[in-house]
């Protein structure tokens, strides 16, 4: 699957480096445990106190999980081309593959129909949805 769990973006480097990682481990532990529980207030309470634009940010990542078809392994990536500045609008993928890149963020390899003559493109994630930059 292509979309991060609520517990991949818990962990994302947006969470300040004080924080212990054991710590936020055992708050995501609790938060299934209370979910799975049918009990939200604990969690209601605590995601009171984010910030307004990372829960924003989380929401639309789930809205892009939306573009994904999971029978068919494909979804909508936009494609661009920086060194030209355009912008070819949302296309589909096929997914290839999932990967991390040499930055450890991750990467698809995904094939449009009709660019690149078919061969694979390596889509980013870039302002909160998938790009492939044919440049």
């Amino acid at each position: 699957m292509t979309d991060k769990t609520f517990k991949d973006y818990l962990k994302e480097d947006t969470v300040s480096e004080a924080v212990d990682q054991a710590l936020i481990d055992q708050v995501i532990d609790q938060i299934i445990r209370d979910i799975d529980m049918g009990d939200q207030t604990a969690i209601e309470e605590l995601l009171m106190s984010c910030p307004e634009d990372k829960l924003r940010g989380f929401l639309s990542e789930v809205e892009e999980s939306k573009n994904v078809n999971e029978d068919s392994k494909t979804m909508k990536v936009k494609v661009i081309n920086s060194g030209y500045g355009t912008d070819m609008g949302m296309k589909d993928a096929e997914i290839i593959s999932q990967e991390l890149d040499s930055n450890m963020k991750p990467i698809l390899k995904v094939r449009i129909k009709d660019f690149n003559l078919g061969d694979p493109v390596i889509a980013e994630w870039r302002n909160d949805m998938w790009t492939v930059d044919m440049d």
